[in-house]
């Protein structure tokens, strides 16, 4: 037998009442008349007293907000791979930066061992033909050669600064996108969930304002 509270009770007429009157039938929280019947239930009939259109409209409400909620995180999503992948092109930079560097050095090496080399084929070809090495032209060829490799390893390590400074600054923009791309990602979530917020809220108000008098039942 179907609960009273549920369902409410079926209309009995004066031969099947018992006290020989025609009793009329009740609605109950989920129905009316003994049967259930959720457009006709005290706790539900507010939905489909605005008809077909009142359901769809808050289902349409519903599906809206988690939309846009959808959306925002599969934005914030896109704007956090991009973060991922400006940090990956920093440790490009930072590594650019220090290889710039130790080329530099390497060549530097490279051009100092050059130099001596030459430098003992001038002393062993002054010193063959019998000509002091420590005075006039033998002296001044050994000084400019010096110097000369001297100024050479100077610019090669330049210009392995030069590239590593260039490298690092890359570096520091990548981090400074990198943030910007989170912050993005942040904003992106927020700003849906706020959106399907007031989508929602925006439906309730309509709901109620079009159906609130008869739709009380489904809140009290």
């Amino acid at each position: 037998m179907c609960p009273p509270l549920l369902f409410g009770t079926a209309a009995a007429t004066a031969a099947t009442s018992a006290t020989g009157a025609f009793v009329a039938s009740t609605a109950g929280l989920l129905g009316s008349g003994g049967a259930f019947n959720l457009a006709t239930g005290t706790l539900t009939s507010g939905l489909f007293s605005g008809g077909a259109g009142s359901l769809f409209n808050v289902g349409s409400m519903l599906v809206q907000g988690v939309g846009q909620l959808y959306s925002g995180a599969q934005q914030s999503a896109n704007y956090e791979y991009q973060a991922r992948m400006a940090e990956y092109n920093r440790r490009i930079y930072e590594n650019n930066a220090i290889m710039a560097e130790r080329e530099a050095e390497d060549r530097a090496d490279a051009s100092d061992e050059r130099i001596r080399a030459l430098m003992g084929t001038q002393e062993t070809r002054y010193a063959s033909s019998g000509v002091v090495i420590n005075q006039d032209t033998p002296l001044n060829l050994a000084i400019n050669t010096a110097t000369a490799g001297a100024q050479e390893r100077l610019n090669i390590l330049y210009s392995g600064k030069t590239s590593a400074a260039a490298a690092r600054q890359g570096a520091v923009g990548q981090t400074a996108a990198a943030q910007n791309f989170r912050s993005s990602a942040d904003s992106a979530f927020a700003s849906s969930a706020i959106g399907a917020a007031g989508t929602v809220a925006k439906g309730a108000y309509e709901y109620d304002r079009r159906y609130g008098t008869a739709g009380k039942g489904l809140l009290s």
